[in-house]
């Protein structure tokens, strides 16, 4: 993560532009942890929209990155 180092215990994604049909994220934590969340409610986020809130698998720990798989719908 760039930016201020502080605790994260939830990730949300957020559309900014377009239609996207999220399908998966997962949360790789410093210490090699891993979650895989399958998107909830069909996915489908639209131009300003956010995703639910997804807990990171170890909270005392530092993310790493986060991945997610997601589609892209209209033109």
């Amino acid at each position: 993560m760039v930016g201020n180092e502080r605790n994260i215990d939830k990730v949300k994604i957020k559309c900014t532009q377009g239609t996207i049909q999220l399908k998966s994220i997962n949360i790789v934590m410093d210490n090699g942890k891993s979650k895989r969340y399958d998107a909830k409610a069909g996915g489908m986020l639209t131009n300003g929209m956010s995703s639910t809130a997804y807990e990171v698998p170890d909270k005392t720990d530092k993310v790493k990155y986060v991945e997610f798989q997601c589609d892209t719908k209209g033109m």
